[in-house]
């Protein structure tokens, strides 16, 4: 027995591998692309980051609507700027968190992964002022959603003048802004709302269809786009979305009969 416990002690004690990641895998959550900014949910793929995988649930939002920070059991922290970032799931190849709103837009921040107690690189990451995204069903089509909350699907699409939501992230700050850590109200329109633009095969929808813009409440980095198609959308076209001078990446359909 003495000899079986001394050849399974190196085995036992073996120090853990670090976290392994590159800038080029920490990426925006819906576009799969470099391209973030405050207030984005992110993802950042990899070796090692966890020993076991977590996903947010509303038992880990504390009662004071503060999203968590790290798992138990996990021993994740992800640190933006040296800000411990509240995190949406955690597991050993990939990790999704949110970029907090405290920090500075067009500047370069220092983003790491420290997993019970092993830190991984320090990436110097660009957060752009905004990161526009919309969120997929599947590789090539949006996730949105009918009236009554059912997915848009190729089996169940939507109809011309029909009212549908688009999900997305990277849409700047909202009124009320969200403050370190608080999950987002019912109600919290887009700061910028005037100058977000919805396009089908590169034609903005008027202004006046969009009927709300803003976050997804009870959430983080969440953005919802209400809008009533127009009566001449033709079959299947490619929605965009634009902020400012930044578009979501082309190539998107949403199905539409």
């Amino acid at each position: 027995m003495g000899l079986l416990l001394l050849l399974l002690a190196p085995l036992c004690f073996a120090e853990r591998s670090a976290p392994s990641y590159t800038a080029a895998t920490l990426v925006n959550s819906a576009t799969e692309l470099p391209i973030v900014s405050p207030g984005t949910l992110v993802s950042i793929y990899g070796k090692d980051l966890a020993t076991s995988s977590r996903d947010l649930k509303t038992a880990h939002i504390g009662a004071d609507g503060l999203l968590p920070v790290g798992f138990p059991g996990t021993g994740v922290t992800v640190l933006v700027h040296g800000l411990p970032a509240p995190l949406f799931s955690v597991g050993p190849e990939k990790i999704t968190f949110f970029i907090p709103f405290e920090l500075p837009a067009s500047e370069d921040v220092f983003v790491w992964v420290t997993t019970n107690g092993s830190s991984g690189p320090r990436l110097t990451v660009h957060l752009y002022r905004e990161s526009p995204g919309l969120f997929l069903l599947e590789p090539g089509v949006a996730s949105a959603a009918h009236k009554d909350n059912a997915a848009i699907t190729a089996e169940n699409p939507a109809f011309a003048g029909e009212e549908v939501t688009l999900f997305a992230t990277g849409l700047g700050p909202t009124t009320p802004p969200l403050e370190y850590r608080q999950v987002a109200p019912d109600k919290a329109p887009m700061q910028r709302l005037d100058e977000l633009k919805v396009l089908l095969n590169g034609r903005a929808v008027d202004q006046t269809l969009i009927r709300y813009a803003g976050a997804v409440g009870g959430t983080a980095g969440m953005y919802r786009i209400d809008l009533t198609l127009p009566q001449d959308t033709p079959p299947d076209p490619e929605v965009r979305i634009a902020l400012g001078d930044s578009l979501s990446p082309e190539g998107v359909q949403l199905k539409v009969k």
